[in-house]
């Protein structure tokens, strides 16, 4: 088990029986539904990328505290001052609350990817009629992503 500092700055663990009663442990990526959130209060991805282009530029090859990244973000988003502190959403409660996070990304965007890739790895898996197979051909083409998400679905959906 992970020490506290680490699960409290890494990234929370949640723990569950899973099948057969064995013990799983799933971590939730903490850090990438904090830059989401802070993604989300900014007007556009331009904004954004920007901010984390000028903030790698910055911080690059250095150790960073999460009070480097909140200073940061004020200093170019000082119209934002506050939302620190918004209930619920509270930076620290990111930080030092166990749990899940407070805001999860819609991700539904990435399901034209998803989408084939799950329906491939149902087909292998004998969830699909043979007739209903998907075109296994256009996996040449498909994104290093999709590809992945293909590969590693039969892998967690077999219990």
């Amino acid at each position: 088990r992970s020490s506290d500092l680490v699960r409290r700055r890494a990234g929370r663990e949640v723990y569950s029986s899973g099948c057969h009663g064995n013990f799983v442990c799933s971590p939730i990526s903490l850090g990438f539904c904090f830059v989401s959130y802070l993604r989300s209060l900014v007007s556009s991805d331009e904004e954004f990328d920007a901010f984390l282009a000028a903030y790698v530029e910055k911080f690059q090859y250095r150790s960073v505290l999460s009070e480097d990244l909140f200073g940061f973000f004020f200093e170019r988003f000082p119209h934002l001052k506050g939302v620190e502190s918004k209930e619920g959403f509270e930076f620290d409660r990111w930080l030092n609350v166990p749990g899940s996070p407070p805001y999860y990304p819609d991700l539904s965007a990435g399901e034209s990817l998803t989408k084939p890739a799950e329906a491939l790895a149902a087909y292998w898996l004998g969830r699909i009629p043979e007739a209903e197979k998907p075109d296994v051909g256009a996996l040449e083409k498909w994104p290093t992503y999709q590809v992945y998400s293909g590969e590693r679905h039969p892998l967690i959906r077999i219990n």
